[in-house]
């Protein structure tokens, strides 16, 4: 978009906020509906040259809601990127600092398929994940014939919600893909999620078995005229279901229990173990003997220090299976920022 310029497409109620390029490509664009309170701000537009770059400030409905800040950048194609990844990450931390939602989109020119091939690259993508901004696009998004297919088009955030939905629309109008997210500002509240669980306090294992087995007699495989191996599977599973619930039926699990669900690196052996020095604990504190004292105080420290270890060598395992995907890292990071937010309140 050159200066004096004029779009094209007017969409009915919405503004179209803008910033030229002083080439002859490039500039950058919003389409804002008019029934937002939005502030331009153009103390947060990129100082690179070789760069447009728009935010505004949409305003909350809520009272109690932050306002979001929804940017676009078009980066022109450039070997040298260090000036604009020194300039972004400035930006995303006065963002942080300022404990801001955003949404940036736009064509970064930053071919994010090079991961793990380009140290500029890599370097990047790390620094922008180390605070709290996740890249929500991760297919490449440009097709050539003759060079391999790109990721050059980004959108950055900071909001973790499941409901959010992203895609790339596939559309021939140009070389690049359109590239979308829908996010949820107005979720409905949803009830406390308790989960359930087997009751295995009375379940007779011989006795299930039995079951089980005169079950499997009266459904006969052989002799069903069942072409379709799907309905014999779904058959199977519907037997075997009604005759777990009636040997080991569905409950709703204790605060305890559901607690224990968050902490998935804590196993049967060590939740056995902290109950015993749990044992321990109140038997110092009734007897005040100095030997269970030091005896409690040792299987105390054993315990933290394989709980810590557990602990590590899931959320480990947990990126080392995430590794090939510039998606999932940054969502286990906000997650793991999320969690240790809440215990500090």
């Amino acid at each position: 978009m050159k200066s004096k310029c004029c779009t094209n497409v007017q969409i009915p109620n919405y503004n179209f906020v803008h910033v030229d390029s002083l080439t002859n490509a490039g500039g950058v664009g919003l389409y804002v509906n008019k029934k937002l309170q939005y502030t331009v701000r153009q103390d947060l537009e990129l100082p690179t040259d070789g760069c447009e770059s728009l935010f505004i400030e949409v305003k909350s409905n809520n009272v109690s809601g932050k306002n979001c800040i929804v940017g676009v950048i078009y980066r022109h194609p450039s070997p040298n990127s260090q000036a604009f990844q020194l300039a972004f990450t400035n930006l995303l931390e006065i963002m942080h600092s300022e404990k801001s939602n955003y949404i940036i989109g736009g064509d970064i020119n930053l071919n994010f398929l090079k991961y793990q091939i380009d140290k500029h690259i890599t370097d990047y993508v790390n620094s922008i994940l180390s605070l709290g901004c996740i890249s929500l696009i991760n297919k490449h998004t440009k097709f050539s014939s003759t060079r391999h297919h790109s990721l050059l088009d980004h959108i950055y955030t900071n909001i973790i919600d499941d409901n959010t939905t992203t895609g790339i629309a596939l559309y021939d109008i140009f070389d690049h893909l359109p590239i979308f997210a829908n996010f949820n500002f107005h979720p409905k509240c949803a009830k406390k999620y308790r989960p359930k669980i087997r009751c295995l306090k009375n379940c007779d294992l011989l006795s299930f078995l039995e079951d089980l087995n005169t079950a499997l007699f009266d459904l006969d495989f052989h002799n069903q005229n069942i072409s379709d191996i799907n309905i014999t599977c779904n058959n199977f599973i519907l037997m075997f279901n009604n005759i777990l619930d009636q040997h080991a039926p569905l409950r709703f699990a204790s605060r305890k229990e559901t607690r224990s669900f968050h902490k998935p690196w804590l196993t049967k052996g060590l939740l056995t173990s902290i109950s015993k020095k749990n044992a321990l604990y109140k038997k110092m504190l009734s007897t005040n003997n100095p030997s269970i004292s030091a005896k409690y105080k040792f299987y105390r420290n054993k315990i933290t220090h394989l709980k810590e270890s557990l602990k590590q060598n899931y959320y480990r395992s947990k990126f080392e299976n995430c590794r090939n995907d510039v998606k999932k890292p940054g969502k286990l990071l906000m997650k793991l920022f999320l969690q240790k937010q809440k215990k500090a309140k």
